[in-house]
């Protein structure tokens, strides 16, 4: 890790032992990049403990490295690198060793993300353009008003064309959406907020070479402003 622990943004360098299959003993770190680690780009790790967003460096060697990575290859210092073979299995095994960088989110952090969907309930963001990140409206400021599409335009229609948009407009509702909150100053909710997370989720997937995805729940206020508005909602 070369970054401020403030921040969610980090540089590791990790090593895996990986088996290299016969086909790939031509071009093994190709290989292995391809099966390995290009999978699990934008997806949560565990061994790096965060969503991975790049790798770089890639290298091969007989054990793994310990110590900080180096722009140095490990083929500088020892130009053949002897893979493993054990016992009667069909393929070798050898260390490869990578330069991520990885994004940790954490409990009380700030991040910035796009906001995609609205409804009374809640704000949904996206965070790094995949990460689902959930304002629940008790974490929204107080102030926050909510606006329906087209509000005020009903007035100028007549009792009956009123009354038949109100009713469709309440069925879209129900759907969810179908408007938007506004600030205290009037001004429309949208582009990006930035937001504390106050919990997470890692959700694993099903294909076994790659990590899980992560869910984010987040908050625009205090913790006794969002405890304040949820014991009024349970009331």
């Amino acid at each position: 890790q070369q970054t401020p622990s403030s921040s969610l943004y980090h540089l590791q360098t990790l090593s895996l032992y990986l088996p290299v299959p016969p086909i790939a003993s031509a071009y093994p770190a190709a290989a292995l990049c391809a099966e390995f680690l290009s999978p699990l780009l934008l997806t949560y790790y565990p061994p790096l403990d965060g969503i991975v967003l790049s790798y770089s460096n890639a290298r091969l060697s007989e054990h793994p490295e310990t110590g900080a990575s180096t722009a140095s290859s490990t083929t500088e210092t020892s130009p053949v690198v002897l893979a493993k073979a054990v016992d009667s299995f069909a393929v070798a095994f050898v260390w490869l060793t990578a330069d991520f960088v990885v994004c940790r989110p954490a409990k009380n952090s700030t991040l910035r993300a796009f906001v995609h969907f609205q409804s009374q309930a809640q704000v949904s963001l996206v965070f790094l353009n995949l990460v689902s990140v959930t304002i629940r409206a008790a974490h929204m400021p107080r102030s926050w008003r909510w606006v329906r599409d087209g509000e005020g335009a009903e007035k100028d229609g007549d009792d009956a064309a009123a009354q038949g948009k109100k009713q469709r407009r309440r069925r879209k509702e129900a759907e969810g959406g179908q408007g938007y909150f506004v600030t205290e100053e009037g001004e429309k909710v949208e582009g990006f907020l930035e937001a504390r997370i106050v919990d997470l989720e890692i959700v694993a997937t099903k294909a076994e070479k790659r990590g899980g995805l992560v869910k984010i729940e987040a908050s625009l206020v205090s913790d006794e402003e969002a405890r304040e508005a949820d014991e009024r909602e349970a009331r």
